[in-house]
């Protein structure tokens, strides 16, 4: 009877270890969006990397479940990415690729929410320009 009891409690403790495991660090959390600094406007070249033509000054992401009235359990990321262009051979750094799955019309995942600006240093001042939809394109892939 008392490997019952054992049993019992080392599975209780271990299932109640991974909330805890599970929670953020404290003082770590998502830069806000849009949070851009005169300095990171100013810089023209990476000093790591003097011939970079990009650099990703921040890159963050999590993921965390929901509960959808329509879908039930829902699995959700958010990504923060912040990233400097130097030189025009850099643009292509700010293509962002996301990849979606898509086995059948029932079993698919879904973009909810996109959201870009560009900032740019314009007289010493800053001006910033919201991601339009028609920047945003979808091109389908097949195995094939």
């Amino acid at each position: 009877m008392t490997n019952i009891y054992k049993t019992c409690f080392l599975f209780c403790f271990f299932f109640s270890l991974i909330p805890a495991m599970a929670q953020e660090k404290s003082g770590h959390s998502f830069m806000k969006l849009g949070n851009i600094s005169m300095d990171d406007l100013k810089m023209t070249r990476y000093e790591q990397d003097t011939s970079a033509s990009a650099v990703v000054l921040y890159d963050a992401g999590k993921s965390y479940f929901s509960v959808s009235p329509g879908a039930g359990l829902v699995l959700n990321f958010d990504r923060h990415v912040k990233i400097k262009i130097l030189k025009k051979s850099g643009y292509k750094w700010a293509d962002i690729s996301v990849p979606l799955y898509r086995r059948s019309a029932a079993e698919k995942e879904a973009l909810m929410s996109l959201k870009g600006s560009t900032f740019n240093l314009v007289d010493g001042s800053m001006v910033s320009s919201k991601l339009t939809k028609e920047s945003v394109f979808e091109e389908k892939n097949t195995d094939n």
